[in-house]
């Protein structure tokens, strides 16, 4: 199973880089695996997106459609058919990651 350390940490993760223990996951890890994306401060809206994303992780074993994400934080979906725009290109800002388009 691969590993990624973080700041002296490391952590069992899948082959997409996704936590393997997620009762390791508290707000501390949740800051160490945003830095690895380029987000050295997360902010409420950051909050907003990862709390939905575990919630309903938790919930339903799997990540939500990119639609619902947007309905549940109030990040605006707008055309989904225009990926630099609504939705995708929010959560690329966001998280400074550029979202490749197509679907949710």
């Amino acid at each position: 199973m691969p590993e990624i350390t973080i700041q002296g940490r490391t952590f069992a993760v899948d082959e997409e880089g996704f936590l393997q223990k997620p009762d390791l996951w508290d707000d501390e890890v949740a800051k160490l695996f945003a830095t690895t994306e380029g987000v050295a401060d997360m902010t409420p809206e950051h909050w907003a997106v990862v709390r939905m994303i575990r919630e309903h992780y938790l919930e339903h074993g799997n990540a939500p459609m990119v639609r619902l994400l947007c309905q549940r934080t109030g990040i605006n979906l707008g055309l989904l058919i225009v990926p630099e725009s609504g939705c995708y290109a929010a959560l690329g800002r966001l998280f400074r990651n550029p979202i490749e388009g197509g679907g949710d």
